[in-house]
């Protein structure tokens, strides 16, 4: 037997052991005594103006003192409340960078959600490493050195990017705990406890060494407005995030000096001087500071200055405020920073002004409160005191003072009355009808409220059942009388007719197929545009409140076919009731102001506080609570509204449904004769049907 040669690789030169020594060394290495912003300045890129340079410390001063306190063993936590573009993140960035170039050890930075830290991976985190020719020399080579979760770095520093779960902080021991957006948490982890508390047990075993960092805009909304204090080291009162952390803590607010009389200050937005005008750009561009000591009005031009100026003052003995090395500085394991948007580095006054005059005018015009809260969390740096009330309770005691002030017979339309909507909630015996009048502005008023529960005579057994809306498609035709009925409007002259009416698809059994079939019946008969189908949409984050759009595709197995050829009118319910609960707890008469007509019973009353809003802005129903179709109505009613167009609605050009005059279909005129119109006024140009918005097709 013979054996053929193999050919064998030559084998690898065996490795110098130097170069496996001289890669250990740092890790053998003491800490560095440099601070965390001499440790930025010599090491760290950031991306300035879409430009990548050196970390400056002047840039945002007002953060060189929370960047040295990072790695104080004088505090084993630290919070850091502010608003948008003030550079939070940086005190973030700069301490992990200090951990992997000055003093390895393992650091941890979590988020809300997977999409926030994949974010953050790619545009943030890496983005500085490679940017940064000495953090990039220290990345580890090994496998699994870099993902998306996991970064080793020469010197035995570890970084890790972690989702905020209660699993995740239970295995994890650690040196630094870098919390980002720390509002959006919530006030429990998974319901195993406060996140402070899970954060700090995971830096317990570092000793004086562990320090917990949170930062955030104040989200938690205010639980009681007689919190507010004038002082500007006391927060007001909230359930969770970085103010409930604040009041804890040394809580520093950062000082100005006057340019003119040279007293310190906390500068707040009700400390700016603009015009009272309706246009945002004016008053944003004349906006001026004014000194609470002498008055003295003050420029933006000023503000750099009066930023490398300025010093953290926190809370010592006596109700004193002293600087951080004060010996007198209160006894608290925390460090406590709170930033006002003024103060922002990357935000003018300009800017602040004018979101929150659109905002304003917003809520004003619509009810709407988000785009107004989103302006006070991120641009003001304040926490949220909801318009409609704290928690968005709704008073039962509120709306029997209200109806008792509004007298006047059921079934009767104001005077003021431009149009009338019809709000029906499906229910499994009955159709619950609500009739909404509506005048300018968003002013509104239920006028009328009675259900359908008698089966159609055109059935067969129509004399032996009750009406069954969500099972049998016939018994929705004792809707179409709707479509005719006429309310007097006060004065006797004139009836209206609805304009249009939504009709709640979502129910038992087969309630959605047939609401598309009663929408295509009513279609081919000529009323297409006055029935509307709605959809509720439960979360927050939707971009509008209402939206018509197609059904979507049925997923997975189903058999379920979308109806494609009709539109359905999506509601962002929170929001609406949000805006619904605002109208219903106004206590003068004006732009979005509902009345409460004094027919209404007890029970129908009852009905609006049926549901409450927690601290997130999510309604839900109140325990014991089984109706609530008067606040369905009106959350059906606004939503109507919006996609009528009625926020655009202008007394110099109203569409024809919207005048009291011969030239509405909707209308009759039923007074005397010798009073009667001869001919229909010029027709003025309509509001759109459905709202404009840049490129919505």
């Amino acid at each position: 037997m013979s054996y053929q040669p193999r050919n064998f690789k030559p084998l690898p030169p065996y490795r110098d052991p130097r170069d496996a020594l001289a890669k250990a060394l740092p890790s053998l290495q003491p800490p560095k005594r440099v601070s965390v912003v001499d440790a930025a300045e010599a090491h760290m890129r950031v991306k300035v103006n879409e430009q990548w340079s050196r970390f400056n410390r002047d840039t945002v001063p007002y953060m060189n003192e929370p960047m040295e306190m990072a790695t104080s063993r004088d505090y084993r936590a630290m919070v850091f409340a502010g608003p948008s573009r003030t550079g939070k993140t940086m005190l973030l960035n700069a301490v992990w960078a200090h951990s992997i170039m000055c003093d390895p050890g393992r650091v941890a930075i979590y988020f809300d959600e997977r999409t926030t830290r994949d974010s953050f991976e790619l545009d943030t985190f890496s983005a500085i490493v490679r940017n940064s020719p000495d953090i990039a020399a220290m990345r580890g080579s090994g496998r699994g050195s870099d993902t998306i979760e996991s970064k080793l770095f020469r010197g035995g520093s570890h970084v890790t990017l972690d989702i905020a779960t209660a699993s995740r902080m239970q295995e994890r021991t650690l040196r630094v705990a870098l919390a980002t957006e720390f509002d959006r948490w919530g006030s429990s982890i998974d319901g195993e406890g406060e996140p402070y508390i899970l954060l700090s047990a995971r830096t317990h075993m570092a000793g004086s060494r562990g320090m917990v960092i949170m930062e955030s805009s104040p989200r938690a909304p205010i639980k009681d407005e007689n919190s507010v204090s004038a002082d500007p080291h006391v927060p007001p009162l909230v359930d969770y995030g970085v103010f409930l952390q604040y009041r804890t803590s040394t809580r520093a607010r950062y000082y100005w000096n006057c340019i003119e009389c040279g007293a310190g200050f906390v500068p707040n937005y009700n400390l700016l001087d603009y015009p009272d005008s309706r246009d945002p750009v004016e008053c944003g561009a004349m906006a001026r500071l004014r000194c609470p000591h002498c008055n003295e009005r003050i420029g933006h031009e000023h503000k750099d200055d009066m930023n490398r100026a300025g010093q953290w003052r926190h809370m010592g003995k006596d109700g004193k405020t002293v600087l951080i090395t004060d010996p007198d500085i209160i006894k608290t394991i925390m460090l406590g920073y709170w930033l006002d948007g003024l103060q922002a580095g990357f935000m003018t006054w300009a800017d602040i002004v004018q979101a929150t005059v659109k905002a304003e005018a917003q809520f004003a015009a619509t009810g709407d409160e988000e785009s107004l809260r989103a302006t006070i969390n991120t641009r003001h740096g304040m926490a949220y005191l909801p318009r409609a009330g704290a928690g968005g309770d709704i008073s039962l005691d509120d709306l029997r003072q209200k109806a008792s002030r509004a007298p006047g017979p059921r079934g009767t339309a104001p005077d003021w009355t431009r149009f009338i909507t019809l709000s029906i909630d499906v229910q499994s015996t009955y159709f619950s009808v609500g009739v909404y009048a509506w005048g300018l502005d968003g002013r509104r008023k239920p006028i009328d409220r009675f259900d359908l529960n008698v089966a159609p005579k055109a059935q067969e057994d129509a004399a032996d059942r009750v009406l069954k809306p969500g099972l049998y498609a016939g018994d929705w035709s004792v809707l179409t009388d709707l479509e005719t009925r006429r309310w007097p409007i006060e004065g006797g002259d004139w009836e209206l007719g609805a304009v249009a009416a939504v009709v709640d698809m979502q129910g038992e059994k087969a309630t959605t197929p047939n609401a598309y079939a009663f929408k295509r019946e009513r279609r081919k008969a000529g009323f297409g545009q006055f029935w509307y189908l709605s959809r509720g949409r439960e979360k927050r984050d939707y971009p509008d409140r209402v939206w018509l759009a197609t059904p979507e595709k049925a997923s997975g197995k189903s058999n379920r076919r979308a109806a494609r050829d009709i539109q359905i009118l999506n509601m962002a319910t929170d929001r609406l009731k949000g805006a619904v609960a605002a109208s219903l707890t106004m206590a003068e008469d004006g732009a979005n102001y509902c009345h409460i007509p004094g027919w209404m019973t007890q029970e129908e009353l009852t009905e609006f506080t049926a549901e409450r809003s927690d601290d997130q802005g999510r309604w839900s129903k109140r325990p014991g609570f089984v109706r609530n179709e008067s606040l369905d109505h009106a959350v059906q009613a606004l939503a109507l509204f919006i996609v009528l167009g009625g926020e655009r609605l202008r007394p110099d050009a109203m569409p024809d449904w919207a005048r009291l005059d011969l030239a509405n279909p909707h209308a009759r005129f039923v007074g005397a004769p010798d009073k009667a119109p001869v001919t229909a006024p010029p027709r003025a140009a309509p509001a759109p049907w459905i709202p404009k918005r840049d490129n919505w097709l």
